[in-house]
């Protein structure tokens, strides 16, 4: 009997610390997509402006060009 208590605190120990394990996990799993998202954004933000920057030089390059004639 009391190897049968032992075992069986030990079964709800275990059940309790993968529960546990499970919380975080899936925790953890939420933080890891939501900084997939924010870098994803900030990926397309700084491609828009590196965009912005080229057109920015190539009329720059122009505006000089013509000025130049």
């Amino acid at each position: 009997n009391n190897q049968v208590s032992r075992d069986a605190n030990r079964l709800k120990e275990s059940q309790s610390e993968l529960t546990e394990y499970r919380n975080n996990l899936s925790s953890l799993t939420a933080q890891i997509e939501a900084l997939r998202s924010n870098k994803d954004y900030l990926e397309r933000q700084l491609a828009d402006v590196e965009d912005r920057s080229v057109s920015s030089k190539i009329k720059s390059s122009l505006i000089f060009k013509i000025s130049e004639n």
